[in-house]
């Protein structure tokens, strides 16, 4: 299974998601900043999962607004994603985690489907999703008839 990890972040709670999920769950996935991200073809991915976060009052990074355009051009068909995104509820409800909200709909209309709902994290219980986003992997591996590359039981 071909896996990218892309993320972003400001204060490092996303990239420690994501660093989470490629060291204790998917180590043979590519781990990928949107600060660093050169364009590669997406749909060779069979699963993407993005760990975006969100500034200010619920926009997107100057880095990200330019993946989110990036996204416009890809045909993402036959591809699946998960979205994990953390973030500060003290915003509301409204503006927490929106870049979470943002990137799902991209990616469903650029074709890929979602493997669940997208999931918005406060960064207080970013280490208790941990093992949520753990078992999401895993029962999509099992349904998808594969194994995951190491033990991942937690």
């Amino acid at each position: 299974m071909n896996v990218i990890i892309i993320y972003s972040t400001i204060y490092g709670h996303n990239l420690e998601m994501s660093q989470f999920i490629h060291d204790k769950i998917l180590p043979d996935s590519t781990l990928i900043s949107m600060d660093n991200f050169t364009p590669v073809n997406l749909a060779n991915y069979d699963l993407i999962i993005m760990c975006p976060c969100t500034y200010g009052e619920g926009q997107l990074t100057t880095n990200e607004e330019a993946f989110y355009h990036y996204l416009t051009k890809c045909c993402l068909t036959g591809s699946d994603y998960l979205i994990v995104g953390v973030g500060d509820k003290h915003f509301g409800p409204r503006k927490f985690a929106n870049a979470v909200s943002i990137f799902a709909e991209k990616l469903a209309a650029a074709g890929a489907s979602s493997i669940t709902h997208p999931l918005k994290v406060d960064y207080d219980e970013a280490k208790l999703v941990q093992k949520r986003v753990n078992k999401i992997i895993n029962n999509y591996y099992q349904k998808k008839g594969l194994t995951l590359p190491i033990n991942t039981t937690m």
